[in-house]
Parts: structure tokens; C-alpha cells; sequence
């Protein structure tokens, strides 16, 4: 057996910036402060870059087996933007699927809560893509 140290270093969280917020607040908020509409049923966030590996075309395709007064709010940007709004505009989501673009960082604890689920799609790696 080799003798090696393992480091475990865990995911980490701001639990000061990233804490439970009152949902009803962040929504007339985020309502104000974005000018989005909620949906009257689930209201779905993905928060990341836009690219083929995070799989983002699946979450928004999901949304064909969910309540029509469901919504999905993308967060962040990326080269895959454009084809998710080809996407979402062939599958007559538009009214369903909010592009935010880039967020400020302090910003996200206020949308996070504002949400009822947060969704993290992948088909791979980040280290699939750039090898």
C-alpha cells in the first residue's frame, strides 16, 4: 500500500451571504428589481454558464412534462445562448423560460430564494469538454 495523504477539501458555502430569505420578499423583489413574472405553479432556477456540458437543452425540454404555469429561470450566459433560444422558441416556451444573463454575484442569495427549486443539469464534465 502507498503511503499518501489525502486531502478532503468540501464544497464550500457563505452561510452569512447564502441564507434563508422570505420567498414572498425576494419574489416582489425580484418582480421590481427584474421585472419577471413568476409562475403560478413552480418556478424552476438554473444558475451557471451556458454551455453543451451543463445540458441546459434538457431542463428546458423537461418542461413539456410539467405544469403549463411552470417557469424556468436561466441564469449566467455562454456560448450555448443563442441554440437555447432557438430552443425555447421552437418548443413555444417563451412565456416559460426567462434568460437573466449575468447576475452579480451579492444578487444571488435574493433570486436563489425567491425560487422553489434549483436545478444543476449535466451530460458531462467540465474535464470532458477540454481535454
Amino acid at each position: 500500500m502507498i503511503n499518501k495523504k489525502i486531502k478532503v477539501v468540501p464544497n464550500g458555502v457563505n452561510t452569512k451571504q447564502f441564507k434563508p430569505l422570505s420567498k414572498e420578499e425576494q419574489r416582489r423583489w425580484m418582480e421590481n428589481y427584474f421585472r419577471v413574472e413568476f409562475g403560478s405553479d413552480l418556478n424552476i432556477i438554473n444558475v451557471g454558464r451556458l454551455s453543451r456540458e451543463k445540458g441546459i437543452q434538457y431542463l428546458i425540454e423537461s418542461l413539456k412534462y410539467l405544469s403549463p404555469a411552470t417557469k424556468l429561470f436561466l441564469v449566467g450566459d455562454g456560448p450555448e445562448k443563442k441554440g437555447l433560444e432557438k430552443i425555447v422558441e421552437k418548443l413555444e416556451l417563451e412565456k416559460h423560460v426567462i434568460f437573466m444573463g449575468k447576475i452579480a454575484h451579492e444578487k444571488l442569495p435574493e433570486v436563489l430564494n425567491a425560487m422553489d427549486v434549483f436545478v444543476l443539469p449535466a451530460v458531462s464534465t467540465e474535464d470532458d469538454v477540454y481535454e
